[in-house]
């Protein structure tokens, strides 16, 4: 998404998935949605530093999740819950999809 706290969200795209379903023999050629589970993803501190499980929601930032400080405005744009910390900046971050 490009705006924060978008509904919009229906998932992450990751690089490398943990499980990937209707692929089975074929190399993927392209993003990879994960709908469910665990992923590495694209953070931002930009709302605030991310602890473990933290909620996240999409950032201001093209492609970037970060904490939901508002959990007025996270209503439907949840990304997930963060499994790992990022205290400042940006960085690449653990989290559990739940979709």
């Amino acid at each position: 998404t490009r705006e924060p706290y978008s509904s919009l969200v229906a998932g992450v795209i990751t690089e490398r998935p943990v499980i990937e379903l209707g692929n089975v023999g074929k190399a993927s050629d392209g993003p990879i949605l994960v709908l469910s589970g665990r992923a590495r993803v694209n953070a931002s501190a930009e709302n605030g530093p991310i602890a473990p499980g933290d909620l996240l929601t999409t950032s201001s930032k093209p492609g970037y999740a970060m904490v939901c400080k508002d959990r007025s405005r996270c209503s439907r744009a949840i990304v997930g819950k963060a499994l790992e910390r990022l205290k400042e900046d940006e960085g690449k971050i653990s989290l559990l999809v739940v979709g």
